[in-house]
């Protein structure tokens, strides 16, 4: 069984890295390297949920992070990790949840 992560977790691996500080963005925690944020707390919308439709909703805290491409996205899906995943609003756009 895998342990979910908590957004103080990710604020732990995301702090460890050098030159990273938090701050917040779009009034979520969020992590920057310089002003470039590459992870945020990503709680879902109500249009996300209403986009879940019959689907269970994945439960517990959300935290997204920004990959190096979409390729990087898709592979990184493809390995079916527990925890990783997408959403319609990220369509196109290069970060998994």
């Amino acid at each position: 069984m895998h342990r979910r992560i908590t957004d103080d977790d990710a604020a732990q691996i995301a702090m460890a890295l050098p030159e990273v500080t938090e701050g917040t963005q779009f009034s979520n925690r969020a992590w920057f390297i310089g002003k470039n944020g590459f992870a945020w707390a990503r709680p879902f919308s109500k249009a996300d949920i209403k986009r879940f439709g019959d689907e269970p909703i994945p439960d517990g805290e959300i935290v997204a992070v920004k990959t190096q491409s979409l390729h990087h996205k898709e592979a990184l899906l493809a390995e079916g990790l527990p925890g990783f995943f997408t959403i319609e609003h990220f369509d196109g756009y290069a970060a998994v949840l």
